[in-house]
């Protein structure tokens, strides 16, 4: 009995090794299944991106290409594969560009850049290339090549840096003669004795030449910010003597005595370019001075906050509306609610793109009827 039981218990044993091994065997159909599902798919992928998609050995030889790299060139597949880079680019570009690219790459680097590149099939294209480096056993065995054409990005551009320069050129000049010769008239008006209706006017006709000058400029700086032109050239600021010194500056510009300033002697300095410095807060400021009442305070304040500063400016105006305040910073945008409508909401627009280069943040808390706050940081130096 003892020896039947037991070669029971054996084969039960083995039974059960089977199964286990079974179901081993099952898991690893259904993950080679899975595998080659999940390739399939990304072979799909890669054959319908637009993007243009190349694998690279260490000898610079196509190891596969997707059909978007075939049709810039004109040629099939099997005309790229197995053929050397420098087959397909001319001697110049390859050993300029291509080239120096890739070593850099094989060296175990990620590389971008961007360049006009002349193609059989598809002409002179712009395009935004990415080489990603493909490691095995602590070697990369292969770059991937990602190639996007921004041709129509890039046109887009010249097309918005030749507005700017039309705006900054042709359409400031002749504002500029208006205010020139109304400052002349103003002149001889006051030279004369001539006063009431005469001098009204031309006083009109300045401030509204004043006024189109700012928006002129705020159109060519925001084009400028966005075209990625107005980098900031970061200097240590100490920020209670840089703010003092432009009340000083600006005291024909704004109601200075209205403004307080309220910042620690122990605050580090920020690092940022003083100039874009001076537009944020004379941004800032001109707003809590416009929509305040004359005889309110505007309160400008800074503290240290996890490494970096933090600056508000706060007003005792008519606030802004719950449905306004998300989208202040939106270009053009303009809050309706209790205030007059100025100039082309170019403003806090702009002030947010010149704090978010000098890699900050600038948000705004308000309550209708009791004014608003905003604050923006700036790193500490």
């Amino acid at each position: 009995m003892s020896t039947r039981k037991k070669t029971r218990e054996q084969l039960e044993r083995e039974l059960a090794q089977v199964c286990r091994r079974v179901a081993e065997l099952e898991a690893e159909k259904a993950g080679r299944l899975q595998a080659e599902q999940m390739l399939r798919v990304y072979s799909r992928v890669i054959d319908n991106s637009p993007d243009k998609i190349s694998l690279i050995d260490r000898q610079y030889v196509y190891r596969m290409v997707n059909p978007s790299y075939c049709r810039v060139f004109g040629v099939p597949t099997d005309q790229i594969v197995g053929y050397p880079v420098s087959e397909l680019f001319e001697e110049r570009i390859f050993q300029d560009v291509i080239r120096p690219h890739l070593e850099r790459c094989f060296a175990g680097e990620t590389v971008d850049y961007e360049a006009w590149f002349t193609f059989p099939a598809a002409g002179s294209r712009y395009m935004q290339v990415h080489y990603y480096p493909l490691w095995r056993d602590g070697e990369v065995e292969y770059v991937v090549v990602l190639s996007r054409d921004i041709t129509e990005r890039k046109r887009a551009e010249q097309l918005r840096e030749e507005y700017t320069y039309t705006i900054s050129h042709d359409l400031r000049a002749p504002v500029t003669i208006i205010r020139g010769h109304a400052q002349i008239l103003q002149r001889t008006l006051e030279g004369a004795g001539l006063k009431g209706a005469p001098q009204l006017s031309v006083e009109a006709i300045i401030k509204g030449a004043q006024r189109m000058e700012a928006m002129i400029q705020d159109l060519v700086d925001s084009a400028r910010l966005e075209a990625g032109q107005l980098q900031p050239q970061k200097q240590v600021v100490d920020l209670d003597a840089f703010t003092s010194d432009l009340l000083q500056r600006a005291g024909t510009l704004m109601d200075i005595g209205r403004i307080k300033i309220e910042i620690p002697a122990n605050l580090p300095p920020v690092s940022a370019d003083p100039d874009q410095l001076e537009r944020i807060f004379t941004n800032l400021l001109t707003n809590a001075l416009k929509y305040s009442p004359p005889e309110t305070q505007v309160l400008v304040k800074a503290e240290r906050t996890n490494g970096e500063v933090v600056v508000s400016v706060a007003d005792r105006g008519v606030g802004i509306a719950p449905e306004d305040l998300p989208h202040i910073f939106e270009r053009f945008y303009q809050p309706r609610a209790g205030r007059r409508l100025e100039g082309l909401g170019l403003g806090l627009y702009i002030t947010k793109m010149l704090v978010e280069a000098h890699g900050g943040r600038i948000w705004g808390e308000s309550e209708p009827g009791k004014g608003s706050t905003f604050y923006f940081t700036l790193p500490a130096a």
